[in-house]
């Protein structure tokens, strides 16, 4: 550990003249932009190579510059980077895709400002130093529009390739004019063997250089199965001006292919696919490649109301967003194209009012359509009844009918004229009487049991308690029937038998 800071010391005191860079593992800075012509602030880059045998994430690295450890922040592509794969970090992104359009691999975002004279640059991982290297203004690339490539450990200047292992021997503008073509195809310096092989994009050479052609497809990273998407690319030359007469032909990695420019295919199935792009201009070809995120459609239509204060509401209930540019609502005879450019959130919705689609919602024929024309979802007219109605007491339980019974002295018992038979009949009216009175409280008692149903028809503790009351009735009731019934005495017998004599006389004398 010693002799490795000691070597470092060595390299930073020695610059670019003893030993320009150090590197402890398997990544290294393979490119500087540090003095842009005109005003550069926030257009400088640095390019950073993975030099070892296995991938490297960059995510968690820094770049220490200026006496500041910067972090790294993925703006677009992979953080993780294959062999021999690079990765850019950028002081500000959207300016260096400004100015490289052509790019379309890794991209940190980053915060520093790269000396116009030179100074040390160094890549840290876990405060650890990973690479360390100084650059110099004598070196190039000042304000020129040139870059600094590493090629042999030093750095040479040449054309800006971000991406690419390829060297681009710089044109001066006073050669320029007097130069021909085949000047220009000039061969860089002897590269090293991790220079002779660069990414399939830009197609670096290992002997003698040729021009380069760049092509960069624009393709979204999710879509729809059933729905067409849109595929876009462009093709630059060496300087990066358009290449109007370029061929472009696709694979959309599920076995669909196309030719031109701008194409649409349509994926029937959910899964992740990689998308390749070839274009080619004479000799000169170049490739991107992008992947898509392919979901099942989830898509419904909500709602609707007609009239001129009407809309039609779509709703995903998908847990991706779902881009909806280009398609078609329809209702009845007319139509209303999406603007582009309209996202529909997971599990959002958007109401499309008919002050702005022209559209009057019909039930029976509003529909959503693919930009194609092929449906999507047609609405589904609901009830009538769309929210809940108030909860209202259930009817009370009707009382169960309770039977009369005879009343006595009627038709049950009749009139005898032996003292027998009024025996019997004063024993059986203690009897109904009980009975009767036994009825009337089951009656008061079932009228209590409804009553307490119709006060809470929701709870079950006020039947409980009618119940409880009924048995009651009923127990005292027949404890009251099985009460002996109450003996005469002597003198109310004596009166019986004089009134039953008296009328036997009145019989006998008629």
């Amino acid at each position: 550990m010693k002799l490795k800071k000691l070597f470092t010391s060595i390299a930073v005191l020695g610059g670019s003249f003893i030993i320009p860079s150090v590197s402890f593992a398997g990544a290294a800075i393979s490119e500087i932009m540090y003095d842009l012509p005109g005003a550069d602030t926030g257009r400088e880059w640095v390019e950073v190579q993975n030099t070892s045998s296995e991938e490297v994430s960059f995510l968690k690295w820094k770049l220490f510059e200026a006496n500041t450890n910067h972090s790294l922040t993925l703006f677009q592509g992979n953080a993780t980077t294959s062999t021999n794969g690079f990765a850019i970090i950028a002081d500000d992104p959207t300016k260096f895709l400004a100015d490289n359009p052509q790019y379309s691999g890794t991209l940190f975002d980053s915060s520093f400002s790269l000396s116009n004279t030179g100074e040390t640059l160094e890549l840290k991982a876990d405060d650890l130093s990973m690479h360390q290297t100084t650059y110099a203004s004598s070196s190039g690339g000042a304000g020129d529009g040139n870059s600094l490539h590493k090629s042999n450990n030093i750095f040479v200047v040449g054309i800006p390739s971000p991406g690419s292992a390829t060297i681009q021997t710089p044109i001066s503008p006073a050669s320029s004019a007097s130069s021909s073509p085949e000047t220009e195809e000039t061969s860089p310096p002897p590269a090293t063997s991790s220079e002779t092989s660069g990414s399939a994009n830009y197609g670096a050479t290992t002997g003698v250089y040729k021009p380069q052609i760049y092509v960069s497809a624009f393709v979204s990273q999710r879509g729809v199965a059933g729905a067409p998407i849109l595929f876009d690319a462009a093709a630059v030359g060496v300087k990066k001006e358009p290449i109007t007469n370029a061929r472009y032909v696709w694979s959309f990695g599920d076995g669909g292919t196309a030719e031109g420019k701008k194409v649409y295919h349509t994926y029937h199935y959910p899964a992740a696919y990689t998308v390749l792009v070839d274009a080619s201009s004479g000799e000169l070809s170049a490739m991107d490649r992008k992947e898509i995120t392919i979901d099942s459609p989830e898509i419904v239509i909500e709602n609707i109301k007609a009239g001129e204060d009407g809309f039609i509401e779509v709703k995903n209930n998908g847990k991706n967003d779902v881009d909806l540019s280009l398609w078609i609502l329809r209702s009845m005879s007319g139509t209303f194209t999406i603007p582009n450019g309209t996202l529909l959130g997971a599990r959002k919705a958007i109401p499309f009012p008919a002050q702005i689609t022209g559209l009057s919602a019909d039930p029976k024929s509003t529909a959503l359509l693919y930009p194609n024309g092929n449906l999507v979802v047609a609405y589904k007219e609901k009830s009538a009844i769309t929210a809940p109605l108030p909860a209202k007491d259930p009817k009370p339980a009707a009382a169960p009918v309770v039977e009369k019974e005879a009343k006595p002295n009627t038709s049950l018992i009749k009139p005898a004229a032996g003292s027998l038979e009024k025996e019997a009949v004063s024993v059986a009216e203690p009897l109904f009487a009980a009975s009767s009175s036994a009825t009337k409280l089951s009656a008061q008692a079932v009228e209590l049991i409804g009553a307490a149903g119709a006060a809470d028809g929701r709870g079950i503790v006020p039947w409980l308690g009618g119940v409880a009351l009924l048995l009651l009735v009923s127990i005292g009731g027949y404890f009251a029937m099985l009460r002996p019934p109450k003996e005469s005495s002597a003198a109310e017998k004596l009166k019986e038998e004089v009134a039953e004599y008296e009328i036997t006389e009145e019989v006998n004398s008629k």
